[in-house]
C-alpha cells in the first residue's frame, strides 16, 4: 500500500466515522441500564456489516474497473461528477425537508445485546447505498490492485478507523462510569440539535464541489480536480 493510498483511506473513513445515525445510537445505549454489553453489540454488529459492505463493493467495483474504463472517458467522466454531485444536493433537499425522526431513544432501552448487534448491521446497511466515502474508499482499493489480502487489511483498517468514535465513546464510559451520565447526556443533546444540519450541509456542500467541478470541466474540457 502506498502513503497516498494509505493517508486517503485514512481521511476517507475519518469523515465517515461522523456519522450522526451510528454516534447517537451508542450515545442512547450508554444511557440504558448495563449498557456495555449492549453497544459493544451494537458496535461489533455495525463494524462488521460495513466491512461486509466494503467487500461487496470491492469486488463489484474491481470487477467493473477496468470495463467501466474503456467506455468511459472525456466528458462522461464529468458528467457523472455532475450527476452525483445533484444527487448529493437533491438528498440534502430531502432530509431537510423530512420531518426528524423522535421516539427512536426509547426503543433501545434494555435490548438484548443479540438485537442490538442486529439494530447496528442493519442501520449500517442501510447507509450503505448512500456512503460515499466507502464507495470512494472501495474504488481506490481496487484501483490500487493489492490483491485480496492487502485489500481486506485495507478495508479491515478502513473499518477500525471508521468505528474509533463508537470505540472512543465506549472507553470514556468505561473510565468514568457514574461520572459518565452527564457527559452522555450533553452529548445526546448535542447530536440531536446538529446531526441533521451537519448531515445537510454537507452533503450541499459536497455536492455543490462535485457539480462546480465536473460542470466547469466539461465546458473547459479539463480533467477532474
Amino acid at each position: 500500500m502506498t502513503a497516498g493510498l494509505l493517508l486517503s483511506l485514512l481521511a476517507l473513513a475519518l469523515l465517515d466515522s461522523l456519522n450522526p445515525v451510528t454516534i447517537a445510537g451508542a450515545v442512547v445505549l450508554l444511557l440504558t441500564p448495563r449498557p456495555v454489553p449492549r453497544t459493544l453489540s451494537f458496535v461489533t454488529g455495525a463494524c462488521l456489516a460495513y466491512f461486509a459492505g466494503g467487500v461487496l463493493l470491492y469486488l463489484g467495483l474491481g470487477a467493473a474497473f477496468g470495463r467501466v474504463l474503456d467506455y468511459l472517458g472525456g466528458p462522461w467522466v464529468h458528467a457523472l461528477l455532475v450527476v452525483l454531485g445533484a444527487v448529493m444536493v437533491a438528498a440534502g433537499v430531502w432530509i431537510e425537508r423530512s420531518p426528524p425522526r423522535k421516539g427512536v431513544r426509547r426503543s433501545f432501552k434494555n435490548l438484548h445485546p443479540a438485537v442490538t448487534f442486529v439494530i447496528g448491521a442493519n442501520v449500517t446497511a442501510s447507509d450503505l447505498p448512500t456512503a460515499f466515502p466507502l464507495i470512494v474508499a472501495a474504488e481506490r482499493v481496487a484501483q490500487a490492485g493489492l490483491g485480496w489480502p492487502g485489500a481486506l487489511a485495507s478495508l479491515a483498517l478502513y473499518v477500525a478507523v471508521y468505528a474509533l468514535p463508537l470505540l472512543l465513546l465506549l472507553g470514556g464510559y468505561l473510565l468514568l462510569r457514574g461520572g459518565a451520565a452527564g457527559f452522555l447526556r450533553d452529548a445526546e443533546r448535542l447530536i440531536d440539535r446538529w446531526s441533521r444540519p451537519v448531515t445537510i450541509w454537507s452533503l450541499y456542500v459536497i455536492g455543490a464541489l462535485l457539480l462546480l467541478n465536473g460542470g466547469w470541466s466539461l465546458v473547459q474540457g479539463w480533467p477532474p480536480l
